[in-house]
């Protein structure tokens, strides 16, 4: 019930704050969503568990969310206070090669999460839908997954192969890294035009701290 009730308050928000839907997958503690905002360019994965620009549409319905859908899910389970461990955070995608790969780490999550052995068979996710095995009018592909065949059979066809192999360790540790740090994911010449356009760095960051050795030897 509860994500029955999610889905209505996210699929029916304004469609100018949710953007054009590429995919989603929600589990018991999160949800991950790609999404093409309206009047941008750019496509962005979202997670819901770091703040990204408050003029964004994207940002307007995280807060649309917290306070429609977390007020009905307190009411009815007797509870205050905000639901997410987090801010969420987004990040930028690169539309050539990358978008493929995120549709699939989305799609894939409740299979590394063993919920399921099958990410078609998981009805809160898009894998079935990208598949061909169900009809979902939420979604508007991205051009990057139509790219994947001439037909509509051989898209799913080519999709349904993709859900066969599991993303290699260095894509789900670069998805998860860019994601964390909401930094610019693709190629250096994508990052490269995204810097140019926020003045802002899009690589990701070593995550550990120097060791003190090393600090000191500096000294």
């Amino acid at each position: 019930m509860a994500r029955i009730c999610f889905a209505r308050h996210f699929f029916g928000s304004s469609p100018k704050h949710r953007g054009m839907q590429r995919g989603y997958s929600t589990e018991r503690d999160q949800v991950h969503f790609p999404t093409t905002r309206c009047g941008a360019g750019l496509p962005v994965a979202e997670e819901n568990t770091a703040a990204q620009d408050p003029a964004c549409a994207i940002a307007r319905l995280m807060q649309q969310l917290g306070r429609n859908y977390v007020g009905q899910f307190n009411a009815r389970h007797h509870r205050t206070g905000t639901l997410r461990k987090g801010r969420y955070k987004a990040c930028l995608v690169d539309s050539e090669s990358h978008v493929p790969r995120c549709l699939r780490y989305i799609d894939l999550n409740p299979v590394r999460a063993r919920i399921t052995d099958d990410a078609t068979a998981y009805p809160w996710s898009s894998a079935a839908a990208h598949a061909g095995l169900r009809n979902d009018a939420l979604l508007k592909p991205h051009p990057a997954y139509a790219n994947l065949g001439s037909t509509p059979e051989a898209r799913t066809e080519a999709y349904r192969h993709l859900l066969c192999t599991a993303l290699a360790d260095d894509a789900l540790a670069a998805i998860r890294n860019y994601l964390q740090q909401q930094r610019a994911l693709g190629h250096d010449e994508f990052r490269a035009m995204v810097e140019a356009k926020t003045q802002r760095f899009a690589g990701v960051r070593a995550a550990h701290r120097p060791a003190r050795g090393a600090v000191e030897s500096r000294k």
